[in-house]
């Protein structure tokens, strides 16, 4: 058997990986220790003669192969990766080297780069060599960016654009993901006792409506992918919503922070994601100039209506994350869509509560002084959406 060895590399396109001889009892004895696991652990280490075997690659969420395995269950190798797939560190017992790390992709030892398909990625600058073939989809963008800057969330299969199917928790986090080349879904939380880790069981989640893809704004194309980059968050927060609503635990308030009765939430027509994904578009442009609070729930200087905004976990002067501009967005509209039909009636000393539809809401998100012609604008963008295609996620 030949002398094990332990892989060190901190690798760029110019270096080689280093590789030590190791004192293997030592090493395999202190990597316990090193990772908090090493009372009470007894190691064993014993030699065999190489054969060849079947070789079991354990991939993450992303489908990085972290962890190998052999045909006697036996780990193999070790493998941790920084975010945009720089190798931090590598463990392996000499009998195989797995190739496919960062999203299963092939590593090449002679240029320390990663090949998709479309181009080359560069791990350690974080960087793709070469400009995305679909570059002029994404404007604001850099071409050369990879997952808009966010390889935690999203992947790139090919070297063109992210895409996946997700699961996102009752919080707004994403949980589990799903690369593929053709289906564009989201999952939540059907119910209180749904399965925590989606990867492993599915039970209690269920499929809800993704939004369409909005064409034009004021003329300017906003079907390219950088505008869908929310799609999910809003298919998810849009699907909460409407669930909440359905079941009676959707809590809705007057502008005036007064409790809506639960008898008129329930009446009201389940939201459309597209009609919420129109207004992001309104608002923000999609938050593809990198504003995070897509439907300007939370802007410092616009306080109006703080009752309310409390009501909806927003906090003056904070700002707002896209899962929380959308959670508080979704209710704001919902609030809004009651505004001119609350009638009180001083003989019985009781209101009525009578919702004017979503298109009404949406004209009155929009502030008094606000955009001229808003309400007709996000509905132009309403009624004139197609269903998404993959290539609008490319």
């Amino acid at each position: 058997m030949k002398t094990l060895a332990v892989l060190y590399t901190n690798r760029t396109a110019e270096d080689k990986p280093i590789t030590k001889s190791a004192d293997v009892q030592s090493d395999f004895e202190k990597y316990p220790e090193k990772s908090g696991v090493g009372k009470g652990l007894s190691l064993e280490l014993r030699e065999r003669t190489w054969s060849p075997d079947l070789y079991y690659l354990h991939g993450d969420h992303l489908g990085t192969a972290t962890f190998v395995t052999n045909s006697q269950s036996q780990a193999t190798q070790f493998f941790l990766n920084l975010p945009f797939g720089e190798t931090m560190m590598e463990q392996m017992d000499g009998s195989y080297d797995n190739p496919f790390k960062f999203n299963a992709k092939e590593l090449d030892d002679d240029t320390g780069l990663y090949y998709y398909g479309a181009r080359y990625n560069n791990p350690r600058l974080s960087i793709w060599y070469g400009v995305d073939p679909l570059a002029e989809d994404m404007p604001s963008w850099s071409p050369y960016n990879y997952t808009f800057d966010n390889p935690v969330r999203y992947t790139d299969p090919d070297g063109q654009a992210p895409n996946d199917i997700v699961y996102i928790n009752n919080r707004g986090v994403e949980v589990h993901r799903i690369k593929s080349d053709t289906q564009f879904k989201t999952y939540i939380q059907a119910t209180t006792n749904a399965s925590s880790n989606p990867s492993r069981s599915t039970a209690g989640w269920k499929q809800v409506a993704m939004p369409n893809i909005i064409q034009s704004k004021g003329g300017e194309d906003v079907s390219g992918s950088a505008y869908q980059k929310n799609d999910y968050q809003i298919a998810a927060r849009t699907g909460y919503f409407n669930q909440a609503k359905n079941s009676g635990k959707l809590n809705l308030v007057t502008e005036g922070g007064n409790p809506i009765p639960q008898v008129a939430i329930k009446g009201i027509p389940d939201l459309d994601p597209t009609l919420v994904k129109a207004m992001t578009i309104q608002e923000s442009n999609a938050g593809t100039t990198g504003v995070t609070d897509i439907m300007q729930t939370n802007v410092k200087a616009d306080w109006n209506g703080g009752e309310m905004k409390s009501n909806y976990g927003l906090k003056q002067g904070e700002g707002a994350d896209v899962s929380t501009s959308l959670y508080a967005g979704t209710r704001i509209l919902g609030t809004k869509g009651f505004k001119g039909g609350i009638t009180y009636d001083p003989k019985t000393g009781k209101s009525t509560y009578n919702f004017k539809g979503w298109f009404n809401a949406a004209g009155s998100y929009n502030s008094t002084a606000g955009t001229k012609g808003y309400q007709a604008d996000v509905q132009k963008m309403y009624q004139n959406s197609k269903k998404p295609t993959p290539k609008n996620y490319k």
